[in-house]
């Protein structure tokens, strides 16, 4: 099952929105195509809404692999920053999940990204463009383990 959430900063047209967990594709297509990127073009941005959303708003199977994925080109709030590494630790600790972080569009990692990452047991990655940010996708998901073969899966899909 996959759970879409999107979220921007206070003072945006909104803060978070989100699909929760479904195992109806269209749902989240649905749901895709009614997002657009950006918002009021400034940094920070409100990470830690969409995190709790996402923790809070989803029901986990007890059985599932639970992996929270973070994607940004902007850092939370300086002091919205200890929230993000307690939901992410408590996501961890409490549900036995993973929360991994993908900083897009950047030259270096956000470093509030990769405390995130830590803390919440996943990994740091950073993408600047929409294949390679695919591709840690599927890593992500699946699990380091299989980075092999997610990559060959993508060069045999080719451009």
């Amino acid at each position: 099952r996959i759970s879409v959430c999107t979220y921007r900063d206070k003072g945006d047209e909104f803060i978070v929105k989100g699909q929760v967990l479904t195992d109806k594709l269209g749902k989240v297509v649905t749901f895709l195509s009614g997002v657009s990127a950006g918002g009021g073009g400034d940094v920070p941005e409100a990470v830690d809404v969409g995190l709790e959303w996402a923790v809070s708003q989803n029901s986990w199977r007890r059985s599932a692999r639970k992996v929270i994925l973070v994607l940004g080109d902007a850092p939370p709030h300086a002091t919205r920053v200890a929230r993000c590494q307690k939901l992410a630790s408590d996501f961890r600790h409490q549900e036995r999940g993973i929360v991994s972080t993908v900083t897009c569009h950047q030259d270096n990692p956000l470093d509030s990204f990769t405390r995130i990452a830590q803390v919440g047991g996943g990994e740091s990655f950073l993408s600047q463009d929409e294949r390679q940010i695919m591709t840690q996708l599927m890593i992500l998901v699946f699990g380091s383990k299989h980075r092999r073969k997610v990559i060959e899966a993508f060069d045999l899909m080719g451009d």
